[in-house]
This record gives structure tokens, sequence and C-alpha cells, in this order.
């Protein structure tokens, strides 16, 4: 009984993961998902249940690409956070002058000020700096 249950948790773990993946890969192509967050939680996962999976996610240029800069340096440069933060915006700017409903527009500008809270949250690095 206790060997199912081991087995149903990490199923379940995995089948998160794999949604964390999924969603981190919608994200590289969607700027308002974050990308970075949702990789490291699939890795995270992984690591802990799927030693070939986690392997895997390591070792793809998404992961390489996205991740290790991240978890390396501790932060961003403040250019790659405008460069982010830009992407973003251009795109919610876009998608609000396209709909005419108030709501969807609230729900554009609430994105807005998540998506700046979060990069102020995130440590500021100078060209060639590791906060780590």
């Amino acid at each position: 009984m206790v060997r199912k249950e081991f087995e149903m948790k990490k199923q379940i773990l995995l089948a998160l993961g794999w949604l964390c993946f999924a969603l981190g890969m919608i994200g590289v192509v969607v700027p308002v998902l974050p990308t970075t967050p949702f990789l490291l939680l699939a890795a995270a996962i992984f690591a802990r249940n799927s030693k070939k999976c986690e392997a895997w996610l390591v070792s793809t240029e998404v992961y390489k690409r996205y991740c290790l800069p991240f978890k390396s340096q501790g932060g961003l440069t403040l250019k790659k956070k405008a460069e982010i933060l830009l992407i973003v915006y251009s795109i919610l700017l876009i998608s609000g002058m396209l709909v005419s409903h108030i709501h969807v527009r609230i729900f554009l500008v609430v994105l807005a000020c998540i998506k700046l809270f979060v990069m102020i949250r995130i440590p500021t690095l100078k060209k060639g700096e590791n906060v780590s």
C-alpha cells in the first residue's frame, strides 16, 4: 500500500514537472508568461523525482539560454530587464488597442503592473557583476 502511494505521488509530481516545463516553453513565445521560473520549478521537481528528466531538461538549449545565466549570476542586467519589459509592454499595448472591452484592458494593465513588480524584485546586476 505504501509503495503504491509513493508511485502515485511520484507520477503526480512528474506530471507537475512536465506541466511547468510546458508553461515555460509557452513563455518563450508569449512574453507575458515567465519562462525562467517555470523551467527552474520543473528542474527542481525533476531533481527530486527523475534524474533522467532532470538531466534531459538541463541539457536543452532553452534551459541553457533562460536559466543558466540567471542561476549563475543571481539576477539580470538593467539592459536585459529593459529589453524584457519593452517586449512585454509592446505586446500588452497592441493587445489593449485591439480589444474594446474595458475588463480586458484592466486585466492587461494589471498584468503590466505585475510584470514591473517582478522585474523590480529581481536583483539588478551591473555588467559582469555576480550577486551570488
